[in-house]
Protein backbone atom coordinates (compact mmCIF):
# COMPACT_ATOMS: atom_id res chain seq x y z
CA UNK A 1 0.00 0.00 0.00
CA UNK A 2 1.20 3.55 -0.45
CA UNK A 3 1.20 6.55 1.78
CA UNK A 4 -2.06 7.72 -0.02
CA UNK A 5 -3.79 4.96 0.32
CA UNK A 6 -3.05 4.29 3.64
CA UNK A 7 -4.26 7.89 4.56
CA UNK A 8 -7.51 7.36 2.22
CA UNK A 9 -8.47 4.12 4.16
CA UNK A 10 -7.75 6.27 7.38
CA UNK A 11 -10.43 8.73 6.23
CA UNK A 12 -12.86 6.48 5.48
CA UNK A 13 -12.39 4.23 8.16
CA UNK A 14 -13.12 7.46 10.60
CA UNK A 15 -16.23 8.18 8.73
CA UNK A 16 -17.35 4.21 9.02
CA UNK A 17 -16.64 5.07 13.22
CA UNK A 18 -19.03 8.10 13.17
CA UNK A 19 -21.28 6.32 11.67
CA UNK A 20 -21.40 3.06 13.27
CA UNK A 21 -20.21 3.85 16.46
CA UNK A 22 -18.33 0.22 17.46
CA UNK A 23 -17.51 -0.88 20.77
CA UNK A 24 -14.40 -1.34 21.55
CA UNK A 25 -12.88 -3.01 24.29
CA UNK A 26 -9.51 -1.92 25.72
CA UNK A 27 -7.56 -3.16 27.98
CA UNK A 28 -4.35 -0.20 28.54
CA UNK A 29 -2.18 0.82 31.70
CA UNK A 30 -3.05 3.08 33.70
CA UNK A 31 -1.25 5.93 32.35
CA UNK A 32 -3.08 6.03 29.57
CA UNK A 33 -6.53 4.31 30.44
CA UNK A 34 -8.02 8.17 30.18
CA UNK A 35 -6.26 9.26 27.17
CA UNK A 36 -7.58 6.19 25.08
CA UNK A 37 -10.72 6.32 26.23
CA UNK A 38 -11.20 9.83 25.00
CA UNK A 39 -9.94 9.06 21.82
CA UNK A 40 -12.50 6.62 21.00
CA UNK A 41 -15.32 8.56 22.16
CA UNK A 42 -13.65 11.46 19.87
CA UNK A 43 -14.12 9.61 16.96
CA UNK A 44 -17.05 8.11 17.64
CA UNK A 45 -16.36 4.97 18.49
CA UNK A 46 -17.72 3.24 22.65
CA UNK A 47 -14.81 2.76 24.99
CA UNK A 48 -14.78 0.11 27.55
CA UNK A 49 -11.71 -0.39 29.51
CA UNK A 50 -10.96 -4.04 30.63
CA UNK A 51 -9.62 -5.72 33.59
CA UNK A 52 -11.40 -8.74 34.36
CA UNK A 53 -10.69 -12.05 31.99
CA UNK A 54 -14.25 -12.77 31.89
CA UNK A 55 -14.80 -8.55 30.31
CA UNK A 56 -11.92 -9.33 27.41
CA UNK A 57 -13.49 -12.69 26.91
CA UNK A 58 -16.85 -11.14 26.11
CA UNK A 59 -15.44 -8.25 24.44
CA UNK A 60 -13.35 -9.55 22.24
CA UNK A 61 -16.41 -11.81 21.06
CA UNK A 62 -18.99 -8.75 20.85
CA UNK A 63 -17.05 -6.02 20.22
CA UNK A 64 -16.24 -4.33 16.43
CA UNK A 65 -12.58 -4.17 17.89
CA UNK A 66 -10.08 -4.61 20.74
CA UNK A 67 -7.14 -2.29 21.63
CA UNK A 68 -4.27 -3.46 23.66
CA UNK A 69 -1.58 -1.11 25.18
CA UNK A 70 0.07 -2.92 28.32
CA UNK A 71 3.21 -1.10 28.21
CA UNK A 72 3.16 -1.63 32.65
CA UNK A 73 1.28 -4.88 33.34
CA UNK A 74 -0.91 -5.31 36.14
CA UNK A 75 -1.02 -8.58 37.95
CA UNK A 76 -4.63 -8.97 36.30
CA UNK A 77 -3.13 -8.74 33.01
CA UNK A 78 -1.43 -11.96 32.94
CA UNK A 79 -4.76 -13.64 33.55
CA UNK A 80 -7.09 -11.16 31.12
CA UNK A 81 -4.51 -11.50 28.47
CA UNK A 82 -4.57 -14.81 27.58
CA UNK A 83 -7.93 -15.47 27.45
CA UNK A 84 -8.36 -12.28 25.14
CA UNK A 85 -5.84 -13.51 22.73
CA UNK A 86 -7.78 -16.51 22.77
CA UNK A 87 -10.93 -15.65 21.63
CA UNK A 88 -9.14 -12.95 19.06
CA UNK A 89 -7.87 -15.88 17.86
CA UNK A 90 -11.00 -18.48 17.77
CA UNK A 91 -12.70 -15.46 15.82
CA UNK A 92 -10.25 -14.89 13.38
CA UNK A 93 -9.96 -11.41 13.68
CA UNK A 94 -6.36 -12.49 14.80
CA UNK A 95 -5.70 -12.93 11.18
CA UNK A 96 -7.00 -9.69 10.00
CA UNK A 97 -4.78 -7.99 12.61
CA UNK A 98 -1.57 -9.47 11.90
CA UNK A 99 -2.41 -9.01 8.04
CA UNK A 100 -2.82 -5.68 8.59
CA UNK A 101 0.75 -5.07 10.51
CA UNK A 102 2.07 -6.74 7.33
CA UNK A 103 0.79 -4.12 5.08
CA UNK A 104 1.70 -0.96 7.40
CA UNK A 105 5.24 -2.49 7.94
CA UNK A 106 6.05 -2.95 4.28
CA UNK A 107 5.49 0.92 3.57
Amino acid sequence: MTKEEIQNQIAQTVETVKKTNPMVGSITNMVTINLVANAQLAVGGSAAMVYLPEEGEVLAKSGQAMYINVGTLLPIHEETLPYVAKTLRDTFRYNFLMNFIKQVQQI
